[in-house]
């Protein structure tokens, strides 16, 4: 047994490195980091995993935040995904935001369950390599003048945030690469100004908002608006009172599909909610 037991340490320590990363990323994170106790080979390949995932949803969350602290402590090289979902406390999260900032981060998600909203770290407008960021049950403060935005984001899911208007509004315009724009409940934003986004394809709007403007937006293919108070816009509309949904647009030449609260004009639009 003792030999055998040996032959099969050996097997799995001789496996090659494109194998053992095959492994490692279809393992739960936590699974991943126990697998240093394999054999001497595997003890550290946890340490360069590029995404990293986690979810709070019936876990201990104090164990949780623990294996979480040891994995980047631990972490050797880049981070390009880190996925936090069902957080109820976010007492530790300005910390892992700050670290992510100097591991070039590319995909970014975090999601709260809980009455206390969270404030988003202002080290998190340094993360200038984010591709995608999505933020749940968040405060997002408005980004600091010296920030030059997020030249290569292009996904962006914002539900149930809270945000500043018009620093909201810069910090898209400096978004020059944004193809997706999704936003459910945003508290702050009574209008969306848009001056640039020649990327945006779609866009997804859930709440309550006065106005859209889209001053340059020539390649949106698809837009769907609804209010969360359909019951205020169609009374504005039986009184015969107008309301501005979308201004400018003669820019929106190529737009294949527009939803206006339940009124569909055109095609059908992919799922956004």
């Amino acid at each position: 047994m003792g030999s055998q037991g040996r032959g099969n340490s050996d097997v799995i320590s001789n496996l090659p490195e494109n194998i053992t990363e095959s492994i490692l990323v279809r393992l739960p994170i936590r699974d991943v980091v126990r697998t240093s106790i394999l054999s001497r080979n595997w003890r550290y390949q946890w340490t360069t995993l590029p995404d990293l995932v986690f979810n709070a949803k019936d876990a201990d969350e104090d164990k949780l935040v623990k294996v979480i602290y040891r994995i980047l402590c631990q972490h050797k090289g880049p981070i390009n995904k880190f996925s936090l979902r069902s957080m109820r406390s976010y007492r530790d999260i300005d910390q892992w935001v700050n670290f992510l900032s100097r591991k070039g981060i590319r995909e970014f998600l975090l999601e709260f369950n809980g009455g206390n909203w969270y404030k988003i770290h202002s080290r998190l407008f340094s993360c200038v390599n984010l591709r995608k960021l999505s933020l749940s049950c968040c405060t997002i403060p408005s980004p600091p003048p010296t920030i030059n935005g997020f030249n290569d984001l292009t996904f962006l899911t914002l539900d149930h945030v809270s945000v500043n208007n018009e620093g909201f509004e810069n910090l898209i315009d400096k978004c020059p690469k944004l193809n997706t724009l999704q936003m459910n409940q945003v508290d702050g934003l009574h209008g969306l100004n848009i001056d640039y986004a020649p990327k945006l394809k779609t866009l997804g709007i859930l709440g309550s908002l006065k106005n859209i403007c889209l001053k340059n937006a020539p390649s949106l293919l698809y837009a769907a608006i609804s209010f969360s108070q359909l019951s205020d816009m169609n009374e504005n509309i039986g009184n015969g009172r107008s309301i501005s949904l979308i201004n400018n647009l003669d820019c929106l030449s190529n737009l294949r599909g527009f939803v206006a609260g339940s009124y569909f004009l055109k095609v059908p639009l992919p799922c956004l909610f």
